[in-house]
């Protein structure tokens, strides 16, 4: 096997900046085109998010473009989600109000927002980077407005209709025990696993397989 270095410190980047050393951790996908990797990177410019699709590098979103919530100030350095048609999801901010944004073609949509409320009741007040699907299902793993960790699923077609914690929908709630959202890891197909709080003193006795499938989302 060959490995390739498709971007380095002190490449020119689109848009006019360079590299810098602070890349994010990459995210690829395998689409008809071939493989595709997303990434973040810190410039002196401000912080980007870049898809490559073989020899092809583009800039999909940077700091300070405008959104419906005002310019978004802050990207996050960690992993972009990427789905088989090019559209990035990633965890940014405009001013103090944290959200979700996909991205495709330089296009920059809101996904959902600090403070949004559920069709369950739930207060989405605090969540990690997005993980994807392979049928397009966003999981995202969050704090309600009780202090507890969540898991999220919404639908990318229809975000308001669909997101819902999992602990009041899929799973039993008392078999789901609260998640650390930033430790979820989620493939293509749709399983799911991660770190969580024992839901009794001995945790030998409350284990429960932290998986499960949305491969039909």
């Amino acid at each position: 096997r060959r490995v390739l270095f498709r971007s380095l410190e002190g490449d020119l980047a689109p848009g006019g900046s360079r590299f810098t050393w602070m890349f994010s951790r990459p995210a690829i996908v395998q689409s008809r085109s071939g493989a595709m990797v997303a990434f973040s990177n810190r410039s002196r410019t401000g912080v980007g998010v870049y898809l490559r699709r073989g020899k092809h590098l583009a800039r999909g979103l940077i700091t300070g473009v405008p959104t419906e919530l005002g310019a978004l100030t802050y990207i996050s350095d960690g992993k972009p989600a990427l789905m088989e048609d090019g559209t990035m999801i990633v965890r940014g901010a405009s001013g103090a109000l944290s959200a979700v944004f996909s991205v495709k073609d330089r296009k920059v949509a809101v996904v959902t927002q600090e403070g949004t409320f559920r069709h369950s009741g739930a207060q989405l007040v605090n969540f990690g980077d997005p993980s994807v699907t392979s049928s397009g299902a966003i999981i995202l793993g969050g704090y309600d407005q009780t202090g507890r960790g969540r898991l999220f699923v919404f639908d990318r077609e229809d975000a308001e209709a669909a997101m819902h914690p999992m602990t009041e929908t899929t799973m039993i709630p008392d078999a789901m025990p609260p998640v650390f959202p930033g430790t979820i890891a989620v493939n293509g197909r749709g399983d799911f696993a991660f770190l969580g709080t024992p839901m009794t003193r001995d945790p030998l006795a409350s284990r429960v397989l932290i998986r499960d499938t949305f491969g039909g989302l």
